[in-house]
Order: structure tokens, then C-alpha cells, then sequence
């Protein structure tokens, strides 16, 4: 998407036990259109498991053109017990 945004990302737990999920929450927002941008995709990290949600644009007309927001999760689950670092 061509604009000028700014992005943020979380998740909502720090640990789970084997087969528990975490949700990984991607934010961007600013000014442009995010109804055409690529959906966020994680590195594949062995022994996780992605299930994403339909991400939930929404975009808006202000006197300075468009502005939107785009709101992506995914749930993780872990296959197996261990220590799983996802880059931001």
C-alpha cells in the first residue's frame, strides 16, 4: 500500500502450555489505502502452528485524502514444549 503509516504489534500471553494459543495482534494505520496491502505472514518456526483470522480493514475520507486502519490476528499453538522467539 502506498501511504504514510505507522505499525504496532502484540501478543497476549507471555507463555502457554503445549497446544494452549497465544494471539498475535498486528496494528497499521495512517494515511492511504489498506484495502489492497498483503496480509502479514510469520517466518514458519518448526513445531507452531498459524491460524489467522480475516484481518478487519477499515478506511475513511478525511480533507487530506484517505486514512485506514488494518487490524491482523493469528492465533499460535504449540506443538511441542519449548522456548519459540517471533521477530517483530
Amino acid at each position: 500500500a502506498v501511504g504514510d503509516y505507522s505499525f504496532s504489534c502484540s501478543i497476549d500471553k507471555d507463555r502457554v502450555k503445549v497446544g494452549e494459543s497465544i494471539t498475535f495482534t498486528f496494528k497499521i494505520s495512517g494515511s492511504g489505502d489498506l484495502n489492497f496491502s498483503q496480509n502479514l505472514r510469520l517466518p514458519k518456526i518448526k513445531g507452531l502452528k498459524y491460524y489467522p483470522d480475516k484481518p478487519k480493514v477499515s478506511v475513511k475520507s478525511s480533507k487530506n485524502g484517505l486514512i485506514s486502519s488494518k487490524i491482523e490476528k493469528i492465533a499460535i499453538i504449540p506443538e511441542k514444549s519449548g522456548f519459540y522467539k517471533i521477530s517483530k
